[in-house]
């Protein structure tokens, strides 16, 4: 695993964004379950990767969050396509949130909106994952931010 050899933090200011009302109409009531603020990798662990928000730092959930924002509700992003990166330190990994193992194979922006909204209640700061589909026992589908060993856009990913 990269090492990093020193730990940057970035300040960004509030946007005041609202999510739009597809997604803010979507309200789930989450099973111990169906959510997790955690990831499969270690590097989620690291103390670098949620830095104190308090200081005028963002975590890494919130630079995500942040990023993906302004997108499209209709955007429409397949199972491992990378919605939105952070890298770390130098490269190549980073940490991004992708669909993963959805039964229909994809997941909308509002989806993504809708399922940040409900682990920011939850106060993940770093690695997380949501299930798409919680009511539905046929799918195991769900929306992770995690580590990984490639990143392959920085901050904003294009649909597909």
């Amino acid at each position: 695993m990269p090492h990093a050899a020193a730990a940057a933090s970035i300040s960004l200011p509030s946007s005041g964004w609202q999510p739009p009302p597809a997604a803010a109409a979507v309200s789930m009531s989450l099973r111990d379950d169906s959510w997790a603020c955690s990831g499969d990798s270690a590097m989620c662990e690291m103390s670098v990767t949620a830095h104190d928000i308090d200081k005028g730092r963002w975590s890494v959930f919130e630079m995500i969050r942040d990023n993906v924002r302004g997108h499209d509700d209709r955007d429409v992003y397949t199972n491992g396509k990378h919605i939105a990166c952070v890298k770390y330190s130098q490269g190549p990994g980073g940490f991004c949130l992708f669909f993963e193992g959805v039964k229909k194979g994809s997941g909308t922006m509002a989806q993504v909106h809708s399922l940040l909204n409900e682990l920011e209640k939850k106060s993940c700061s770093k690695c997380a994952w949501i299930r798409v589909s919680p009511d539905d026992p046929q799918d195991k589908g769900v929306l992770k931010l995690d580590y990984v060993g490639k990143v392959d856009c920085d901050p904003s990913c294009g649909p597909r």
